[in-house]
């Protein structure tokens, strides 16, 4: 290149240099700025595509699993199907003992009432005997104070007749 001579006008022109490089470095630290700024915008992107890619491995499971419960779904509802059938017969073997049962019941309540009435009449004739019995009891003690009465009575006319030999003496 080829050099002008300094004049006022290659002042300028320095001075513009100046400012031109002064220019370029702020802008290529402007532009390192944006370059690291990218970079980590990048990383994050990044970041995010990892994380998407988590995320579609996640509902691919998902879905896996979603389909294996539709098909336990549909292993269900033909197991309650088959319980349903085997609750109709349940219920009507069910009926059959209660029918079988109520019978039963009413045979076993006959003889219930047969015995409460037997009860009833034995109980009625073990409260005579208990009355026939306590009146018996009562004729007993009332012999036994007669007797123990007519035994007091007896030893004290003993006791006079003795009395009276003794005071009328011997008498021989």
């Amino acid at each position: 290149m080829l050099q002008k001579p300094l004049s006022s006008k290659g002042l300028k022109s320095e001075s513009h240099m100046s400012e031109e490089l002064e220019f370029t470095k702020r802008l290529y630290g402007q532009f390192s700025s944006l370059i690291e700024t990218i970079k980590v915008m990048n990383t994050g992107i990044g970041r995010h595509i990892e994380a998407v890619g988590r995320f579609e491995t996640e509902i691919v499971k998902l879905n896996r699993h979603a389909h294996q419960h539709r098909q336990d779904l549909g292993d269900v509802r033909s197991g309650v199907e088959q319980v349903r059938g085997e609750m109709g017969q349940v219920r009507g073997d069910i009926s059959q003992m209660h029918t079988k049962i109520s019978h039963q019941l009413d045979g076993i309540l006959l003889r219930l009432d047969e015995l409460e009435n037997a009860v009833n009449s034995n109980g009625l004739d073990i409260k005579t005997l208990q009355t026939e019995a306590v009146s018996q009891y009562n004729d007993v003690l009332n012999a036994i104070q007669g007797s123990t009465h007519n035994n007091i009575l007896l030893r004290e006319l003993t006791e006079r007749i003795e009395a009276i030999e003794r005071r009328l003496g011997p008498q021989s």
